[in-house]
């Protein structure tokens, strides 16, 4: 599957945030991957066995237009196994909303990217969008995201304080 062709809209749908907590509560050990989204399903089965530099695109991309919600946490979490049936990767860590700030993602690549690569999978993701570049650092114009800067090993978004959507 490409990168272009994975639907984001099930990330902007506040209608189920606690909901699969609860069914983890009454149904704990029971496969019930079929209770989820199936688009959430298709994102983090496509995540977790893509490139790095889509990786990267998909993050962008979920925050272009709009503010996701806390369930792109689903895509790569401690449970992703189990809830998709796909091995986690293991060649990057994120830290979803460091120290419950909710405007910055911060992706730590294990071993370092090719930065052509990463510049190119920002900018496909930014595609509309006006942005400003110096050195690594994207300054992004009307859009929930504020900057993104990258590295040969990491990645951060920050997002616009007054952007940020408490579901």
């Amino acid at each position: 599957m490409e990168r272009n062709k994975i639907s984001l809209e099930h990330l902007y749908n506040p209608d189920k945030i606690g909901v699969d907590q609860i069914y983890e509560d009454v149904f704990e050990g029971f496969e019930h991957a079929a209770w989820y989204n199936q688009e959430e399903i298709k994102m983090s089965k496509f995540f977790n066995n893509c490139k790095i530099d889509d990786c990267v695109f998909l993050l962008t991309k979920s925050y272009k237009n709009k503010y996701a919600t806390i369930s792109i946490n689903s895509i790569h979490n401690y449970s992703t196994k189990y809830r998709t049936g796909v091995e986690k990767r293991k060649d990057l860590e994120i830290d979803w909303f460091p120290n419950s700030r909710l405007d910055i993602i911060e992706v730590k690549f294990l071993k370092n990217v090719n930065l052509q690569l990463l510049k190119t999978a920002i900018e496909d993701a930014l595609n509309g969008k006006q942005f400003q570049l110096t050195t690594n650092v994207y300054k992004v114009l009307d859009s929930p995201i504020d900057t993104i800067t990258f590295s040969e090993n990491s990645f951060t978004l920050k997002c616009h304080q007054n952007k940020v959507i408490n579901y």
